[in-house]
């Protein structure tokens, strides 16, 4: 694309009056076309039955032997807080977070009190502020609900032992930092609520990455600042209760993620092992090298987390794209791998493996773990385990399993052999209309979790494929490094290899083939309308991120896109940016698929400009015979972060204009 036409599309970029209304009937445009016809019924029929929102199915956390819930009732927008005494039992409700009269509002965390008297809930109000609303919830009934307001987001908040207060990660808005240590984007923030001016205090720490999160081990003996949510390790240490924070491990030790068992950390390491090892690292010794005990070698598996629990360690993995949880002494004795179906994802919440970076995958208490099983082929299950007894016990379910559908693993003929699973019906017909999806990106493990979209459209006859990309975390360190920063386009060839491989296999074909993805995701789909215009029929971006050498407007992106595409304002890196970014390299005048650029209206992670931009490029630069381009901007909607009404209807919009596009027969 020249010079003057991608000047052209920087009006795009600000919200003018003109803009604005060019935008809001773009979107008026594009719903009537996404409803027009049968498709758009047939599939929300298909999708909202069983319908499970990813963010919200979380197994019930164990605490000091209660169990915490969190469910969201049938017909319901907003989920009920309960407790209970065992984890079978629904419990008594402490709060309907339905009665705060929030319609558009969106639950984050939920953080019960160490001694389990005290629920901590972080809410989105959804009225477009920046507000975020805290509750403290007395978990016997004996007092109402505190609130409190924040200014800006409350990330990660972890309750301090003494349950007097909280640390979050959260942007110091209103507070003059001139006299705090530099610190390029999250600071970490203690909230006190055992006094009555309920003080709120940004630490004095310095950190030389955007990315900050606070922990506080198990045993309430230390707290920890870490950074860096694709190479997580602790920079911060603190001994409670009123230690003073020291340095302890920084980014020259590569990522070290783990927690406090006694006087060790114990750990994931990646240094020496791009797969991950397990070791002890000596409180008294940290930075000695020569003082870590090694706990797992480097195996098969890679490393996600570690959890210790009844004496033990609960090690999860990702198994050849897949996920794997074993039980392991701390002697690095492996005892056995926990009986869970062998395919799919495993997180605290249907969706929790993607933060399995920053978090762990289960919740533990005592001798007890809770997490959730999902796969293409199984909807969310939630587990409670006891490593003493080994007791495996099946909990709360989600979702309508599919009926008569199949899943194989295959990978591409090439040198680099690209691994992909395939979901279809065993009756369907081939060729087939088929969604190809993938993310390869931030180091990210991209299991094959549930995917209610995916269950749709292969009940409809469709095909949907999920393809392992460079980029992503799920093959190993060295799988991450070789898809991003100045390689970020080895992710968008593996996405092409799979486009040629489904299509070789007579799977279906190009006027066939649909291309879908999320946040980084978007990204291999626009690469896709600029390199491979040919090889599909339609391509669905969702929540985009597309100008990414014009990130340097919004210092949220700006932080997310330095830490894996580069740094747009440095001249080496903004070289090998222009080299593979999609919209610099857009053709023009070309014969380009149907396009459909799906944003949030208060998405602050990719704006809805970066959609807007797309859609003015690919209906600017198209040649006759180009498909349709439409434009949906969400009112309501974050960064996928938006009400179960609005997800149903944008997946449902998804699969309809795919549907459109791509042929599926009634």
């Amino acid at each position: 694309m020249n010079e003057d036409t991608l000047a052209g599309l920087r009006r795009f970029e600000e919200d003018t009056p003109e803009v604005l209304q060019w935008q809001r009937e773009q979107d008026r445009l594009a719903r009537e076309s996404l409803h027009a016809g049968d498709a758009f019924e047939r599939l929300d029929a298909l999708l909202r039955p069983g319908y499970v929102d990813l963010q919200a199915f979380h197994a019930p956390r164990p605490v000091r032997g209660r169990w915490f819930h969190r469910r969201v009732p049938a017909g319901a927008a907003l989920p009920l807080i309960s407790v209970s005494e065992t984890a079978e039992a629904a419990g008594r409700v402490l709060i309907d977070l339905a009665s705060l009269g929030l319609p558009g509002a969106t639950l984050g965390d939920m953080q019960p009190s160490p001694d389990g008297r005290r629920v901590l809930l972080t809410l989105d109000p959804g009225d477009g502020t920046m507000q975020t609303l805290v509750l403290l919830v007395d978990a016997d009934g004996d007092a109402p609900p505190l609130r409190l307001s924040v200014v800006g987001p409350v990330s990660m908040p972890c309750w301090l032992p003494d349950g007097g207060g909280f640390l979050f990660a959260g942007l110091p808005l209103g507070v003059d930092v001139s006299a705090l240590p530099p610190a390029p984007g999250l600071r970490i923030i203690e909230q006190r609520l055992d006094d009555e001016a309920l003080t709120r205090t940004v630490l004095p720490l310095s950190h030389m990455h955007p990315f900050a999160v606070p922990q506080v081990s198990a045993d309430g003996r230390h707290a920890f600042v870490c950074e860096d949510q694709t190479s997580l390790h602790p920079t911060w240490i603190r001994s409670l209760p009123d230690g003073d924070w020291q340095p302890f491990l920084d980014a020259g030790f590569g990522r070290v993620k783990g927690t406090v068992a006694g006087d060790e950390f114990i750990a994931v390491s990646n240094e020496g092992a791009p797969r991950g090892r397990l070791v002890a690292i000596p409180l008294a010794t940290a930075r000695r090298r020569d003082t870590w005990r090694e706990i797992l070698p480097a195996g098969e598996g890679v490393l996600v987390s570690v959890t210790p629990v009844g004496g033990k360690l609960v090690v999860g993995e990702s198994l050849e794209g897949n996920a794997r949880l074993r039980v392991v002494w701390p002697n690095g004795t492996v005892e056995h791998a926990l009986a869970i179906p062998a395919e799919g994802a495993v997180g605290k919440f249907a969706y929790g493996f993607v933060t399995g970076l920053i978090d762990e995958l289960v919740w533990a208490d005592g001798n007890e773990i809770s997490f959730v099983h999902s796969s293409l082929l199984q909807p969310p299950q939630a587990w409670r385990y006891d490593v003493r007894t080994g007791r495996l016990a099946a909990l709360d379910s989600a979702g309508l399993a599919p009926q008569g559908s199949t899943l194989t693993t295959q990978r591409t003929p090439d040198r680099h052999a690209v691994a992909y699973c395939v979901l279809r019906a065993a009756d369907t017909g081939l060729p087939a209309p088929t969604i190809v999806t993938g993310y390869g990106g931030f180091n990210v493990h991209w299991l094959p979790c549930w995917n209610s979209m995916a269950a749709a459209w292969v009940a409809a006859g469709g095909v949907w494929v999920h393809a392992h990309l460079r980029g992503g975390g799920e093959f190993g360190e060295d799988f991450w490094r070789d898809g991003r920063r100045e390689n970020k386009a080895n992710g968008f060839a593996d996405l092409f290899a799979v486009m040629d491989d489904v299509v070789r296999q007579g799977i279906t074909t190009p006027a066939k083939l649909g291309l879908f993805g999320s946040s980084n995701g978007s990204l291999l789909v626009s690469a896709a309308f600029a390199r491979r215009p040919d090889g599909f029929g339609a391509g669905v971006a969702q929540v985009p991120i597309i100008d990414i050498l014009g990130c340097g407007r919004d210092p949220a992106t700006l932080n997310i896109v330095r830490a894996e595409y580069g740094d747009p304002l440095g001249e080496a890196d903004a070289t090998w940016i222009r080299g593979w970014s999609p919209l610099e390299n857009l053709p023009e005048a070309a014969r380009f698929p149907a396009l459909l650029a799906d944003a949030g209206a208060i998405d602050m992670t990719c704006p809805p400009w970066h959609a807007r931009k797309l859609v003015a490029a690919v209906a600017g630069g198209g040649a006759a015979g180009s498909g349709p381009v439409l434009l949906r901007v969400r009112e309501g909607a974050a960064h996928n972060v938006m009400s179960v009404a609005l997800h149903i209807e944008r997946d449902a919009e998804t699969l309809a204009f795919f549907a459109q596009q791509l042929g599926l027969a009634s």
